[in-house]
């Protein structure tokens, strides 16, 4: 109806078909690539004749004679892309601008995969920055090898997040920061908030560092405070190289947030130093720093302010303190994933998780600590196992695996009583406390029995 209404001797294609086929050198290749309905894998080069998830043994194929996949994703890619724009020679021209203009040359490297639905991405980007394409530059009027290399993305928090594998929830979300980080929670909406953290990064002569009404009420920015540390290439390397794929198989869901996530890690890291024998010197020293800097304050307060930034304050001190070289690589904190196991031998003993134990009999997953390593005039400790963790430190002379227990604890106060004359132990299981230090070394533990009492009296029924 449209060529109609034209002119005689126009050039608009009679029909749909003579559209496409018109455009048909305009066309850009796309790839149909067959995703397992959990999101767990692709069936994409070496796994591509595949026809059951490599992860849960199932069907690629909906039921059916079809064969019709569950899930189908299109890539688009970007080879070919490239080759387009140098087909012009304005464009052509402006591809070259950098390399015609450059001072020095550099040579960059690729990061290894990031997630399963970007792997066709760094397929291809490693595939044209270590082979390269034939291309026709319509500028130089030649064919040239085009290798390809990604610099930068540019992303908003969510994005950020699901391409660098760092969350940008919780208190560990600013990506300069990291977990040195000096972020707190609004009293009222008890959101966290940055206000205040980038005076750190101010000259240490800066008036602005001892300003105590401007900013924060009452708080100053004392000159030992610096930015973060900045790792170095190797050092970046060093924490992600060992990364799982990932989803390994776990299904994928978007409404799933794991409980604490961003802030267990800081537990864990904290509680290892507090009860490293090698570290033992320091702690002193930190301690006596804490007791000069608030003299008012009383142990429990400075202890909470040990646990809370004791790890940032052990960084800058083994940094810039010559002789402690050896301490730096741990300083710089664990690997950010760990092992998960059922269960785990210490101490003589064989524990097992409480979840492991789901419909048996016999149980495995009581736990208690005698006291705390560093102060062992408290009381005794009695919980559940929930977690048994493997946390790993890299160094440039080996590696250091620290074993961990998170478990839920009864409250010492409320929930655990003595028998004076018997020694036995009664536990109120409804009361539960310590939720601040669900953490303890696997060689701290010692195994107990938990039983029912066999009465039905209300005093005892919850015990």
């Amino acid at each position: 109806m449209v060529k109609a209404l034209l002119p005689k001797g126009s050039k608009l294609p009679e029909n749909f078909y003579d559209t496409k086929k018109s455009l048909e050198k305009l066309y850009l290749p796309k790839e149909r690539i067959d995703v397992f309905k959990n999101h767990c894998m692709l069936f994409y080069n070496e796994d591509t004749t595949l026809t059951q998830c490599k992860w849960w043994g199932e069907s690629r194929y909906k039921t059916g004679q079809n064969k019709a996949p569950h899930l189908v994703m299109t890539y688009m890619p970007i080879g070919p892309r490239l080759k387009k724009l140098y087909m012009t020679m304005k464009t052509a021209k402006d591809m070259t601008w950098h390399h015609d203009h450059r001072k020095k040359d550099g040579v960059q490297s690729l990061s290894q995969n990031l997630d399963v639905f970007l792997r066709p991405l760094i397929y291809e980007l490693k595939e044209l920055y270590e082979d390269g394409i034939e291309v026709y530059d319509a500028y130089r009027k030649e064919n040239f090898t085009m290798k390809a290399i990604l610099l930068w993305t540019v992303s908003d928090f969510p994005a950020y997040a699901m391409l660098s594998g760092w969350s940008m929830h919780g208190q560990l979300a600013c990506p300069h920061c990291m977990g040195d980080t000096e972020v707190f929670r609004l009293h009222a909406g008890r959101k966290a908030s940055w206000f205040d953290c980038h005076r750190r990064f101010l000259p240490q002569s800066h008036p602005f560092r001892r300003d105590k009404n401007g900013f924060r009420a009452n708080k100053s920015i004392p000159t030992s405070f610096g930015p973060p540390v900045e790792l170095d290439g190797w050092q970046m390397y060093e924490q992600v190289c060992d990364l799982p794929s990932v989803y390994e198989g776990v299904t994928y869901n978007l409404k799933k947030k794991l409980p604490e996530f961003g802030k267990t890690h800081n537990w864990a890291h904290t509680y290892i130093f507090l009860n490293c024998q090698e570290l033992h010197e320091t702690i002193l020293l930190y301690d006596e720093h804490l007791r000069a800097l608030f003299l008012n304050s009383v142990q429990a307060t400075l202890d909470k302010k040990k646990e809370h930034s004791f790890a940032k304050w052990l960084l800058d001190h083994v940094m810039n303190c010559p002789g402690k070289e050896h301490l730096r690589d741990i300083a710089q904190g664990p690997l950010t994933y760990v092992q998960s196991h059922k269960g785990y031998l210490v101490n003589g003993y064989k524990f097992h998780t409480q979840t492991s134990y789901n419909g048996r009999v016999t149980h495995n997953s009581g736990v208690c600590v005698k006291g705390a390593s560093y102060d062992k005039n408290e009381s005794d400790y009695y919980g559940l196992l929930d977690e048994i963790l493997e946390v790993e430190y890299h160094s440039k002379l080996r590696s250091c695996i620290v074993v961990l227990f998170k478990c839920t604890w009864f409250d010492p106060v409320k929930g655990v009583r003595v028998d004076s004359k018997t020694n036995m132990v009664d536990v109120k299981h409804k009361e539960v406390g310590c939720v601040d230090v669900p953490f303890i070394l696997a060689s701290q533990a010692e195994q107990v029995y938990y039983t029912p009492y066999p009465s039905k009296e209300k005093v005892l029924k919850d015990r």
